[in-house]
């Protein structure tokens, strides 16, 4: 609990700045703040940004706009300071946010933290200088720590991976059955030509099966039926999905420039958690997180992935054994709620709040 200067106790209050969305990491996260004891107040960047949209401006005019927004979204969010007076200022990923704007952000708060769920720091709205202004900085990705710790110093960096929405990804039947089921094959995610390379080649190889793709610009890119493209599907309609399907694929964007690859992403604890069967591709933090073999199974090459889900399908005892194990692995341990608290318990070690708080 917090003391305020009159002598009266009150809950460590928050000022939460990100994307609101359903199904967000920040809608998550604020779930589970609340949880473990938080007044939260959020801002949402959805009001100010013009990001998602496809412009078609000049360059000169698409700098001043993203300028524009930034502005008012820096002014939202210092105006929720200067009436609060939070012990933290908490922002997801950090757009729009300069070294600058922490400093006088500070002069009303307490503290400011980020959670950075990207696989790299090239983003046209991070402001790079900004990284050494926050007193702490969770990370998703076990890789960004050396480097974050050689740059802004190993007192502020801590890694807290990814998660699940807990009131959102959760299973929608108590029991399905194979003959339930509408498709073999789920894969959820935006396109890029990495994801391509191993999507076709399965698709070649399992002409049978019935195949469902998520996400957007994949219609022109696998020769598919046009059935099998959902678009964007979120919240409930993404949860009955994964569980309407037999066998989910969990592969990642690919290198970027920075050369660093993700190893897990949200979905690697969506699908177990709305009790989905899981193949992902082979890495050792994966392997640290499930038991492979008898709560999901991995794949490194395309030849494995494909002789992988010709067997799942041929075995669904098999499958619906290991799957009711990884939900009883990943629920509720690895949702946002526990990552939430766990973002808690670093700013009582770093000495951002005094204790910690009651849930």
């Amino acid at each position: 609990m917090s003391n305020e200067n009159n002598g009266m106790m009150r809950k460590p209050v928050m000022v939460f700045a990100g994307n609101f969305r359903l199904g967000s990491t920040e809608s998550g996260l604020a779930d589970g703040f609340r949880r473990a004891g938080w007044a939260v107040q959020e801002v949402d960047i959805r009001q100010f940004s013009s990001g998602s949209r496809k412009s078609i401006i000049s360059r000169i005019a698409s700098r001043v706009a993203t300028m524009g927004w930034e502005k008012s979204y820096r002014e939202a969010v210092l105006k929720e300071c200067k009436f609060l007076r939070p012990d933290v200022v908490f922002f997801v990923k950090g757009q729009g946010v300069t070294n600058g704007f922490l400093r006088d952000l500070k002069l009303h708060s307490s503290h400011a933290a980020v959670y950075y769920p990207d696989v790299s720091f090239n983003h046209p709205q991070l402001h790079l200088d900004s990284l050494s202004g926050y007193d702490l900085f969770a990370t998703t990705k076990s890789f960004h720590v050396e480097w974050l710790q050689e740059r802004i110093g190993r007192e502020k960096t801590v890694w807290v991976p990814h998660g699940y929405t807990d009131r959102l990804h959760s299973p929608i039947y108590s029991h399905l059955n194979d003959d339930s089921r509408d498709s073999d094959v789920l894969y959820a995610g935006n396109f890029s030509e990495y994801k391509k390379e191993w999507m076709s080649g399965l698709i070649e190889d399992n002409r049978d099966a019935r195949f469902i793709i998520i996400g957007n610009r994949w219609e022109s890119e696998l020769d598919l039926p046009k059935e099998s493209f959902l678009g964007e599907v979120s919240g409930v309609g993404y949860a009955k999905s994964i569980q309407m399907t037999k066998i989910n694929i969990a592969l990642h964007f690919g290198k970027t420039d920075s050369q660093w690859q993700d190893l897990v992403s949200r979905r690697t604890f969506e699908i177990p958690a709305c009790k989905g069967f899981m193949l992902h591709i082979d890495n050792d933090e994966v392997r640290n997180l499930f038991d492979v073999g008898t709560e999901i199974d991995v794949f490194s090459s395309k030849e494995e992935l494909s002789d992988k889900v010709k067997y799942y399908l041929a075995n669904p005892s098999i499958r619906e054994r290991m799957t009711e194990r990884a939900y009883t692995r990943c629920v509720p341990a690895y949702g946002h709620v526990n990552r939430a608290m766990a973002i808690t318990e670093a700013m009582v070690e770093k000495g951002m709040i005094s204790s910690t708080i009651s849930q």
